[in-house]
């Protein structure tokens, strides 16, 4: 029950995977920072894996994450804890399918916010913004919004 609650969570709030779209595809919106570009890609291609897409993302975005999925905001458990979590209630369940970034907003010189279009396995499909933060010279997905 846990998973099936988490999952409509995640499917409203939340991150993830499979055949993806994203910015690097023709057609969609451009950032001149290459570096931008492959965070974006690299995060949406390792959805479904949060222990890879841990490494594009800030940790307060772990943390909002897995509160997302478990309800859990007690804030006593490491990030490594966290991740470790998430992954073992979403395992290869969130089924994304194809997600296409529609647009690219530069907020200012350290920020910066996509708006994506999100297909899931079950064919529904919803739009969602992510903020993108520039923490010590590399970009990291910062927020859901």
């Amino acid at each position: 029950m846990k998973n099936h609650f988490c999952l409509l969570l995640l499917f409203s709030l939340l991150v993830g995977c499979a055949s993806k779209e994203t910015a690097a595809v023709p057609n969609a919106p451009q950032s001149e920072d290459a570096k931008l570009q492959e965070v974006i890609a690299d995060y949406f291609e390792a959805f479904e894996d949060i222990r890879v897409w841990r490494k594009y993302a800030t940790d307060e975005f772990i943390r909002r994450s897995y509160v997302w999925c478990t309800g859990d905001s007690s804030n006593e458990r490491s990030i490594d804890e966290m991740v470790h979590i998430y992954y073992e209630w979403n395992r290869d369940s969130l089924g994304m399918q194809n997600v296409k970034v529609e647009k690219l907003s530069k907020i200012n010189e350290n920020e910066v916010q996509i708006d994506v279009k999100r297909t899931w396995a079950d064919e529904s499909w919803d739009y969602v913004s992510y903020s993108l933060l520039k923490v010590n010279g590399e970009w990291k997905v910062d927020n859901r919004l």
